[in-house]
Formats: C-alpha cells, structure tokens, sequence
C-alpha cells in the first residue's frame, strides 16, 4: 500500500476510461490487423494506469481489458475446439503479463513519489538551515563580503558590510563591476591609501593564498576612522580553480581605544610609581613579584629583574629579618589580607636600612585577587629618631631620679646641722661649723637651681651674655677658689700653672667663671679620693687653651661623644656617689660655644683620667679702667630701721624670713600669707618694703602688687618679687604688675641687706 497524491474515484475510473480508449483503438485498428495482437493497446492501457494511478487501477484495467477482449475484440468460438483453446492460453498469457506491468508499473509510480517526497523535505531541510545562515550572516558583528567570480565583478555582503559601504542590504558592493559606483570608502595601511588591487579580497583572489588578520584603517562614507583587522582566502570549485573568495573584517576601533587607554593609564600609573620616593612593587596572587620599580635598582645596586619572584629575600632582606618576612607575607597570601611589616633592606653600599612595608591585595568584580600592590618606605630616620627618643626619655627618667638625689643630699646635712644646732651645748665653734655646713649646701643647692635655669633659658633662646673685657686669669682664680672646698673635702692635690701677666678676653665674667667652676668640680667628682687635677693655660697670638685634667676614672670610648649632651652621665660607681644631673657640661659647651669658642675632651678609657681643653677667642680691647677688681667682702653696714611687709603662704618660709630681718637688722616686720591679708595690713601698716611671694592661693602676688600700686599711685613703696618662679616670663610680667625687683628664692642674706641699704637698683 502507498500514498497517492489523487483521489480514489479518479484513480480507478481513469483505468476504466483508459481500457475503454484502448478497446475503442484497437477496434478501430482491426481492419489493418485482423486477429492478430488482440491485446497490443490493452498493455499501453496498463501500463499507462499502473504510472499514473498505481497497482490497484492497473490490476482492474488488466482485468477489465480481458473481458473486453472475450466481448469485443475475438469473435465466437466453440468451445473445445482448437481456435478456442489457443485463445484461451492467449488470455491467460495477456493476464500474466497484464498483471506484471501493474506491478511493475506501481512500484516505479511509488519510488518515482518516495523520492520525490525525500527530495522536498531535503529542499526544506536546506531551506531551514540556509535561512539560519542568512540570519547569522546578517546579524553576525563580522563584516564578510563575498565575490561570486575571480575578477571580484560580482561582490556581496552581509548587513555589516553593507553598512560599512553605505548601500542597502544584497546590492552588489564590486568596486569593478560594469554598474559599480566609485568607492565610497577608503583604505589605509600604515598610514598610506592602497589602491583596489591591494585590498585583501582582491590579493587573495589574485594570489591564491590567504591574507590573514592585517590591520587597516577605513575612512567610510560618512567621514569615520575605523580600524578593522581584516582576513580574505579564496573559494575554489571541484576542479580546485579559483571561482571567487572571501573576505572578514573585525571592527577592533573600540578594543584599541581600549588599549590606548589602558596604555595611558598604565603610563600614568608607571610614572607616578617612579616618581615617588618609595620602592613600589607588585606581586601575582600567588605572592611571586612580577613588576619593581626602577627605585628598587638605583637603592639596592641590582637591576630590577634579578629581584622578581622571591629572589628579593635572599638578595636585599636583612638576614635576620628573612624568616620573619617570608612568614608574615606567606600568612597575608593566605589569608589575602593586608600585608603591614618592617623589615632591613640593603643598600648599594651594603647598608642596611629599616623600611616600612605594606601592601593590599587588589580584587575584581567578583571579589578575586588579581594581584599584589605595594610600597616599601625608608623609616631608618624614624628608626633612629625614635631611638633617640627612647634614650631621651631614659636620659630623663634618669635626670629625674638623679635630681631627686641631688635635692635630698645637701637636704640630709642641712636637716643634720639643724638637729645638732637644736641640740647644741652652747660651743660657739661647733654651733658656727654646723652653720657653716648648712651655708655650704644651701649654696650647693642655688647652683644646682641656677643651672636649671640656665639651661632652660638657653633651650629657648632666651639667654643673654653680658660681655665686658675681662681678664681670664683672675676668672680662673675665682674659679678655683669656689670649688676650692669641694677639692679639699675629697682630699684632692690641686696645681695651678697660671702666667702672670692679665689674659684679656670678650666675655661675661660671671659665665666663664661658670665654665670653668663646673669643670673643676666636674674632676673633684669623678676622681678617687686623693687624686690630682691640674689647671694650667697656654696662650696663642690669636686664641688661649685652659686645661683641666684629673686623674680620674675616665671615658670609655663609646661615651666621648655623648658626655656633652644633655641628662649625660657617666658610669656610675659606688665610690664616686657624687650624682650630677648631666647638665653641667651640656651648659659648659653651650657657654663656651657663646663666648665663640670650642670644648673637647680626651680620655685613653676607664681609670686613665680625663683631660677638657677650652679654647677660646683672646680680645685686642683692653680696658682704659683700672685692672679687674676683686669681688667687695660683705659690709657690715647695718641698714636703717624699715616697714617691711612679708608675704608668703608658706608660714615657715615668711616667719623665719621675718625672724631674719628683726635679729640681724632691727627692721618693723608684719607678715600675711595671702593676698587679701596683704591688702588689709597695707592699709593699717603703711609698709615701705613689700617682699612678695608670686605664687599665692586665690589672689596671685601680680594682683596684689597691682592693687598696692593702685591704692599709692607715686608709688613709693618698694615692692620686690621674693619667689621661685625665675623665667624671663615671670620676670616681665613682675614689672608690667608694676615690682620693683624680681628675685628667686633662696636669697642671699647679703641681697636683702643691699636691698635694704637701697644698693639695689629697681628693673627696667
């Protein structure tokens, strides 16, 4: 059974109208025939069914054609008799036959239709898929143009292509075509305009070799500069002649205005990495470094490509300080955090300085690592100065204990002769040796205090020298003779090689006796019991060296260099408990730097003693006054009988001070211990001499004097300034409160005497 594209009654009744026609034709053709081919015109019948409707109609024209040929076409015949029988076997041939060309027949009808069946759905198959074709050939963002013939007459292209040349989709775009129009677009390589014949379709048509990705600029219709990379190859037949080609270009203007870009900001990115003074470098995620810039070369002395990886390590990095490295940065690979250390880097000189290091990852979109990003920058000037730091705050963790010693040590004597002074048998000797005593440390304790302030004075430039042509020789004299007890109390041999003749210098007499003072107490503090210190001076034409050497307990080498600065000291040793607040030679080398000179020191080590050299500027002026005179000896004038006001709120420190005046000098004392007091007794007691203390509860003593001047306009009362506030801040706010004189405690007796004598002249 097979398909059949026509109706059943068509079918079967076009076999009986063909056995008909048949019938009528050979009936027609029996005058010329005769008996003979009875069935001739039946078989084209058959066969003619058998392809035009298939088996069934053929079989019933077969059987059709038999009964047509017993009615219409043989005429009578008996039965049994021989005629009859040769016709009997013809009609059983013809049925034979007839029925094989209907089989036969339908069989070919139905191949003829399967095949043309499988030949329609392959058409529509290709259809599809060349619709599919057409589809991506136009949408694709490649513009490809091909050339249907070897001379490029007949070119066309997909949809980007036919943009690109400004014509509508499927017209010929040839450049030669008989019909073409001049070219309405440019191409350029390598900054030149090719001519047709070196466009790549054409080349690879011509040459029969592909042209693979070449790079061309093409200026089209409406003025654009693109720049396509651009591939053509040859289409070839079955006979492998050429029959035309193939051309695909890719718009990459977008990429490299990417890649310009990207090299600008690379550029940039490269620069400034150079430019800062930093190593910068960067590293792949897996912590190998890929990039340094050229600092690390010029610090290190190694180019930068013998550093990449983490050949860096082994090559710069401290050795100390590898293993620590290496750990740190491998924990920040890991856990892809922050990478913070300091660590040594060697320099070209093969120093090695300590650097700060850090580096973050950087991440893309998706949160990945896409590499390490960092610098590496100098702090060895950070290292040292906080070291430095570190010794000052030792150096004064140290001062502020020493000072604390020294306060107590004269403190200890004092309270001692005190006590015993208490406790005195009436003996004018030992009373006067205990008084003595406690003279002594007191004045140990004012040089300690005046220091000090020396020094901070000095530190903010507010020290001033009060230069005047002096002889040196009787400074040192005067030197000597201060620290003359100090000497002889730690049982020292002394020698003094001084010349005769004046040595006349420009400077303050009172601070280079302040130089010269320390040193000397400086050698009978540091030398054992019973050791030597010499003072001698020689002289040049233009400059003078004062010696002083002992035979002390030395310097070692590594604290020559220190000894000047400031809270230095050295070695402490059981023996030589003397303290010092290591400010003494500090102040010495910035009084002789002051006066324009220089200081050094020499020392062979421990125990070998210590030689200080002073060398100073020799002065042409000499004084057209008389010679240097010596220091006055206390008067013994006794001052006229005063009002004296003191005010204190220590209650020791004003009852003794008035105690004081009252015994040595018979003066009117009244005593206040805070401000408003003050002012109330002013009032009643009229007092000619106030000594103030600054630092008074509530009212401070700058209020008070203010008040006093306020309430005495011609201001004849004596107002002087008797506190332990000594900086030039206090001293200028003393006077503008309207104090006479600012002076700090302890005084002199002998001041208050010349103060009451009116020997004392008021400040400017």
């Amino acid at each position: 059974m097979f398909e059949n594209d026509h109706p059943p009654v068509l079918r079967y009744g076009s076999a009986v109208a063909a056995v008909g026609l048949a019938t009528g034709l050979r009936i027609t053709l029996g005058p010329m025939l005769g008996d003979l081919f009875p069935f001739a015109t039946l078989f084209l019948a058959i066969l003619a069914v058998a392809w035009f409707a298939g088996r069934g109609p053929a079989l019933l024209s077969t059987a059709l054609g038999a009964f047509a040929v017993f009615f219409f076409l043989l005429p009578p015949q008996n039965i049994g008799s021989v005629p009859w029988l040769q016709t009997q076997a013809g009609v059983a041939l013809y049925l034979l036959v007839g029925v094989g060309i209907a089989l036969l027949g339908g069989g070919m009808r139905s191949a003829k239709r399967r095949a043309e069946r499988e030949t329609e759905e392959v058409n529509r198959d290709l259809g599809r898929e060349l619709d599919k074709f057409r589809s991506l050939f136009d949408v694709i963002p490649v513009a490809i143009a091909i050339a249907d013939d070897p001379e490029c007459r007949n070119v066309w292209g997909n949809a980007a292509m036919s943009r690109l040349h400004g014509l509508q989709p499927g017209a010929n775009m040839s450049l030669t075509a008989p019909d073409g129009v001049p070219p309405a677009l440019k191409i350029y390589q390598d900054g030149r305009e090719l001519a047709i014949n070196e466009y790549p379709l054409r080349i690879a048509v011509a040459t029969g070799r592909t042209v693979r990705d070449v790079e061309q600029e093409i200026v089209v219709p409406d003025g654009r500069r693109l720049t396509f990379l651009q591939s053509a190859a040859p289409l070839r037949d079955e006979q492998g002649r050429i029959r035309g080609g193939l051309l695909a270009g890719v718009d990459i203007t977008s990429l490299q205005q990417t890649q310009k870009a990207l090299r600008e900001a690379e550029l940039r990115w490269r620069t400034l990495a150079e430019t800062l003074p930093q190593l910068v470098w960067t590293d792949l995620p897996n912590g190998e470094c890929d990039w340094l810039s050229s600092q690390w070369g010029k610090y290190t002395g190694i180019p930068e490509n013998q550093l990449l990886g983490l050949r860096w390590l082994d090559a710069v990095v401290h050795p100390d300080d590898r293993e620590r490295t290496l750990s740190c940065w491998t924990a920040a690979c890991r856990d892809e955090a922050d990478y913070d250390l300091e660590f040594r880097i060697r320099r070209f000189d093969g120093e090695y300085r300590w650097f700060k290091t850090r580096g973050v990852p950087i991440r893309d979109e998706r949160g990945r690592i896409v590499y390490w990003f960092g610098t590496c920058t100098d702090i060895q000037d950070r290292k040292l100065a906080e070291q430095e730091l570190r010794e000052a705050d030792r150096r004064k963790n140290e001062f502020l204990a020493t000072l604390a010693h020294e306060l107590r040590n004269p403190l200890a004597p004092i309270r001692t002769a005190l006590h015993l002074l208490g406790h005195s048998d009436g003996d004018p000797e030992q009373r006067e040796a205990e008084r003595a005593l406690a003279e002594r440390q007191v004045v140990h304790l004012a040089r300690l205090i005046d220091d000090l302030m020396d020094v901070a004075r000095i530190s903010r430039g507010k020290f001033e020298l009060r230069k005047e042509a002096v002889d040196l020789i009787r400074v040192l004299n005067q030197a000597v003779e201060t620290a003359r007890p100090f000497i002889l109390e730690r049982k020292h041999h002394l020698t003094v090689a001084l010349p005769a003749e004046p040595v006349w210098l420009d400077g303050d007499p009172t601070r280079l006796e302040q130089i010269f003072w320390n040193l000397l107490n400086n050698a009978a503090k540091y030398t054992e019991p019973g050791g030597r210190i010499t003072l001698a001076l020689e002289r040049t034409e233009s400059a003078v060296s004062v010696r002083v050497r002992d035979t002390g307990i030395g310097i070692a080498p590594e604290m020559a260099s220190k000894v000047f600065d400031m809270f230095a000291q050295a070695e402490h040793r059981p023996a030589l408990a003397q303290g010092g607040l290591g400010i003494g030679l500090n102040l010495v080398k910035t009084l002789v730097a002051m006066h324009g000179g220089s200081i050094s020191l020499h020392s062979d080590g421990p125990g070998k003693g210590t030689e200080f050299v002073v060398t100073l500027p020799v002065s042409v002026r000499v004084p057209s006054a008389g010679p240097f005179e010596e220091r006055p000896a206390p008067s013994a004038t006794i001052p006229p009988r005063r009002r004296v006001l003191v005010v204190d709120d220590n209650t020791d420190a004003a009852t003794s001070l008035a105690r004081l005046l009252k015994r040595l000098w018979a003066q009117d004392v009244q005593v206040a211990h805070s401000g408003p007091d003050a002012l109330a007794l002013a009032d009643s007691f009229h007092p000619e001499v106030v000594l103030l203390d600054i630092g008074l509860p509530g009212m401070t003593g700058y209020e008070v004097a203010q008040s006093l001047r306020r309430r005495e306009p011609n201001g004849r009362t004596l107002i002087v300034a008797l506190t332990g506030w000594g900086q030039d801040e206090d001293r200028r706010r003393s006077a503008e409160s309207g104090i006479d004189l600012h002076l700090v405690k302890p005084v002199d007796p002998e001041t208050l005497r010349e103060l009451l004598l009116g020997s004392l002249q008021p400040q400017a």
